[in-house]
């Protein structure tokens, strides 16, 4: 026996059991599995609290006011905490896709294409899914 399991072996053994001086194998291997089961049960537990959080992530389609797809828009998320600024295109049936985001940031959201541009979304820290799905419509021009 190595690490947990000997300790707790160990431990077994010099606890005093009712029925007399000795412990039966069968006993002591009952009551040892069981400590162990008690040990491993615990750790597993603690380092189960370690994961890192769930990311989030924003999806969604780029449309005219036709409601036609727009290949090649410019999305952009703006993070509200860090005024960190991510870009990407949307792909040939307008979708976009940010993802790994953090949970505790708000973010705005809005896409541009041939000098069109989409109302800004915002996306909220408040708001618990792990995938937010916003469709941004790229009207009339703004000034």
């Amino acid at each position: 026996m190595t690490g947990k399991r000997q300790t707790v072996a160990r431990y077994i053994q010099h606890i005093p059991w009712p029925h007399g001086q000795g412990v039966s194998r069968l006993g002591l291997s009952v009551s040892a599995a069981f400590m162990l089961g008690v040990v491993l049960f615990f750790s597993s537990s603690l380092e189960a609290k370690k994961k890192p959080p769930i990311e989030k992530a924003v999806t969604g389609q780029v449309v005219d006011a036709a409601g036609n797809p727009i290949s090649g828009a410019t999305v952009e998320l703006t993070d509200q905490s860090t005024s960190k600024t991510l870009a990407l295109y949307s792909d040939t049936s307008g979708n976009f896709r940010f993802s790994g985001l953090d949970r505790t940031h708000d973010y705005s959201l809005q896409a541009k294409s041939k000098g069109l541009q989409s109302d800004v979304r915002h996306v909220s820290y408040l708001d618990t899914r792990d995938e937010i799905v916003i469709n941004l419509t790229v009207g009339a021009a703004k000034d």
